[in-house]
């Protein structure tokens, strides 16, 4: 998470729940991972490390809908605030939850968010920063699928058939 390392920086490695085991992780490989024991001392203090309020992540984490999830992180954190990309990539849970943040920009959801690159211990990390929201729909999952569905049909229709472009 921090991107130290046991050579640099002298540091001890713990293996860790991704997703809490009190929040539904479970001990799959695919939801563990190796960290350093003061990242590792934040995350179990619910995300404390990066200033984000305990009994919020819970909500947010028990969260149905990815979308909600990336959004209630960016929230909790708040506006005009750095969020860690490693942070929404675990509350995602999802591989393509770049796509999922990027459909927060619809404007059916209507958020604004910038994001900045930084180089740290050699590597280069990604923050995402809320700069405004609207309140969710009902169904903001839906919302944003339905919207895409009548783009794409927007699209399709505006296309020249294969008949109507031969001379």
């Amino acid at each position: 998470m921090c991107g130290r390392t046991i050579e640099k920086h002298g540091i001890t490695l713990v293996v860790d729940h991704k997703r809490p085991q009190d929040l539904g992780g479970t001990n799959d490989p695919e939801n563990l991972w190796v960290i350093c024991e003061e990242c590792n001392g934040g995350k179990k203090a619910y995300f404390s490390s990066v200033g984000v309020n305990a009994e919020l992540m819970k909500r947010v984490m028990a969260e149905e809908s990815v979308h909600v999830r990336i959004g209630g992180t960016l929230k909790a954190s708040g506006v005009d605030k750095p969020v860690p990309a490693y942070l929404l990539d675990l509350i995602a849970d999802q591989e393509d939850w770049q796509k999922r943040l990027r459909e927060l920009r619809y404007p059916v959801i209507g958020w604004h968010y910038d994001y900045q690159r930084y180089k740290t211990n050699g590597r280069i990390r990604t923050n995402y920063i809320l700069r405004s929201f609207l309140p969710w729909p009902n169904d903001p999952t839906g919302t944003i699928r339905k919207f895409e569905k009548e783009r794409e049909e927007r699209n399709r229709t505006k296309r020249p058939s294969t008949s109507e472009l031969e001379p």
